[in-house]
């Protein structure tokens, strides 16, 4: 399970950030699917996704977060 630099395991299945060393100060959020020691491979939930299917396992420092919640707007608000 990754740690997102605490003490705390992530478990399979979560929604993180990660921000890949070949990309500092992108941050992308992506779905833990695996893990194998220090690897995970992580997927958008998105088919076309550009995620571990193109980068292929990535290492346990390059996941900087785990997703708390997300703001929905309400079925009949306008967006301006």
């Amino acid at each position: 399970m990754a740690r997102a630099r605490s003490d705390q395991a992530i478990p399979l299945g979560r929604v993180v950030v990660v921000e890949r060393m070949d990309r500092p100060g992108i941050l992308m959020v992506k779905r833990l699917q695996k893990s194998h020691g220090e690897l995970y491979w992580v997927e958008g939930d998105n088919p076309q996704s550009t995620d571990s299917r193109q980068w292929g396992w990535i290492g346990e420092s390059e996941i900087v977060g785990v997703v708390k919640f997300r703001i929905k707007a309400q079925p009949n608000q306008k967006s301006n």
